[in-house]
């Protein structure tokens, strides 16, 4: 019985850290809500003494981790992995073409805000890697400053009485 009990416990112990992994990107209090949920359904729902196969067949029957985190948080799991995402490499390149195109004066400029604003935004919303997004933001960030035509360009747009 207690060999069943120490597989039991291992087996949920790593079912609840793949939910865990899997909830990254939710709330903090609606993760901790979730994961005592969890915890509590396999408590009730397991009997000390459960065999392996039992404690498999309840972890089956309450689905993936990642599917318990779409649900429980409207998140997709795949959001929660780490790697590079489709919008960081949009806002580097866009960084860089607004760098490398500074002399195009008011695009260049229109480029780099755009990015650095898609960059402030990105790193608050994020769920995984944020390397790729930092450095859109300081090449953008640096488009904007870098060249005085850039921002002339910008200026004179403005009405001659102000705004």
């Amino acid at each position: 019985m207690t060999e069943y009990k120490n597989i039991r416990d291992a087996m949920v112990q790593e079912y609840l850290t793949d939910l865990e992994v899997a909830l990254a990107g939710a709330d903090p209090i609606e993760r901790a809500e979730t994961l005592a949920s969890i915890r509590e359904h396999l408590e009730e729902s397991l009997a000390a003494d459960a065999s392996p196969e039992q404690v498999r067949r309840a972890l089956k029957g309450l689905g993936a981790p990642g599917q318990i985190a779409l649900v429980a948080t409207q998140v997709p799991a795949a959001a929660t992995e780490k790697g590079v995402d489709g919008l960081s490499v949009i806002l580097l390149v866009g960084a860089a073409l607004a760098l490398v195109g500074i002399p195009l004066g008011i695009l260049s400029f229109v480029v780099a805000f755009i990015c650095l604003a898609g960059a402030f935004v990105d790193l608050r919303t994020k769920r995984g890697t944020k390397s790729l997004t930092w450095v859109a933001l300081v090449l953008a960030a640096f488009a904007l400053v870098a060249n005085p035509l850039t921002l002339s360009t910008f200026l004179s747009l403005l009405p001659a009485n102000g705004i």
